[in-house]
């Protein structure tokens, strides 16, 4: 400010002001997840995910670049059965969501989500279940899909979407 004012004084116009760089965190809108499988690419392209919190609690949406947009909200960590760690070929302790509105399935309406991303970090492999009839472990509760996605920083900017 003082150099502002100093420059004014002078007859100059002050230096403008550079902007504050958008947020860049874990959930900042320039991550978007890219397909690690040919059936992730043909099911939904890229992702780009977005989390809030609303009256039902958390949540996050899933816009895919192929017309998906899936928003589910939080219930909270689970412990998977030898069946949906298989399909999801992950370790890390996943999250469980509800599907508030959407669908991943084909032929199916899918109720939950199970979320696995191990570490929160570029290059990263984020699996994604889709259940239709219930919560994992519950009777009728199936995987109708598995999507598989690598994360990546500034991908709107390499003109995926």
């Amino acid at each position: 400010m003082a150099l502002a004012a100093m420059t004014a004084a002078c007859g100059r116009a002050a230096p403008p002001v550079p902007a504050e760089p958008p947020p860049r965190g874990v959930l900042s809108a320039e991550w978007i997840y890219t397909p690690a499988t040919a059936e992730t690419e043909a099911a939904t392209g890229a992702v780009t995910v977005e989390a809030s919190v609303g009256t039902d609690g958390p949540s996050r949406t899933l816009i895919a670049a192929r017309g998906a947009r899936v928003r589910a909200v939080l219930k909270g960590p689970i412990v998977m059965d030898e069946t949906l760690a298989a399909a999801l070929a992950q370790r890390a302790s996943p999250m469980l969501y509800t599907i508030a509105e959407g669908n991943l399935c084909a032929d199916v309406q899918a109720t939950h989500l199970v979320w696995s991303e191990p570490e929160l970090v570029e290059g990263r492999t984020l699996a994604v279940a889709a259940l239709a009839g219930g919560a994992p472990g519950e009777t009728g509760s199936t995987v109708c899909r598995v999507l598989r996605y690598t994360r990546n920083r500034d991908a709107h900017a390499e003109g995926v979407r």
